[in-house]
């Protein structure tokens, strides 16, 4: 799904799209050198990606890259950041059309979206009914390889940020902040290392001084507006 991005910017820009495409035999006579390079099992997906991306650069004789790390935490790039704004949009909603009184809870006992719910309650635990069967095992996989705090800090996060009036707005950039945290982090590790092991230096320039003062300052809906 990148490709068509990125060439709609190579030629609004008037450069060259090089696209270098990894079949079944790169990935696998990549995977042991990315596994080498990591010095430890390879947790991001993409990481025989970039070390492919790094192996053409250096045959092509270039030996520095700009790529987008931090751009995603800093400007609300992720999935799952709108997965718990919409979870927390909802549940706001509900929680103004459906009061807590004796005629909702008796109603709640034949439908459970009739349930009153405490907002106040949720917030101690904002994230953790937000995921499907397939997001509580990514998240898994998240907790025991990135961090045992992973769930507390977001938590941490979220009450962090209750002087915003929309509980959705607060959860977003939770979600995002966690990110710089810990996903970030990793990710700049593992992004390095794939890059020199092929002697080429991989450059951030979403991660300037500046420019992440700008990020995380901005308001949820300079972050996500209507989609």
């Amino acid at each position: 799904p990148e490709r068509p991005r990125a060439a709609r910017v190579c030629e609004h820009l008037g450069v060259e799209l090089r696209a270098d495409p990894v079949d079944r035999e790169v990935y696998f006579r990549l995977w042991p050198a990315a596994v080498y390079a990591n010095d430890r099992p390879n947790y991001f997906p993409q990481n025989v990606v970039a070390t492919a991306v790094a192996e053409t650069v250096r045959k092509d004789g270039f030996k520095v890259l700009l790529n987008g790390d931090g751009a995603d935490e800093l400007f609300g790039g992720y999935s799952w950041y709108v997965t718990a704004y919409e979870l927390w949009r909802r549940r706001r909603q509900r929680a103004a059309w459906v009061r807590d009184n004796r005629v909702f809870r008796a109603l709640g006992r034949l439908h459970p979206w009739l349930r009153p719910i405490d907002l106040d309650v949720l917030a101690r635990r904002p994230f953790t009914r937000d995921r499907s069967a397939e997001q509580d095992a990514w998240a898994e996989r998240q907790t025991c390889v990135l961090s045992d705090r992973w769930e507390l800090r977001q938590e941490a996060l979220f009450r962090r940020l209750d002087a915003l009036p929309r509980h959705e707005d607060r959860a977003f950039l939770a979600r995002s902040f966690q990110d710089v945290y810990v996903h970030l982090g990793e990710s700049l590790d593992s992004n390095d290392r794939m890059a020199m092991a092929q002697s080429v230096e991989a450059r951030v320039p979403f991660l300037e001084n500046d420019l992440i003062d700008y990020g995380l300052h901005l308001p949820c809906h300079a972050k996500y507006h209507r989609g």
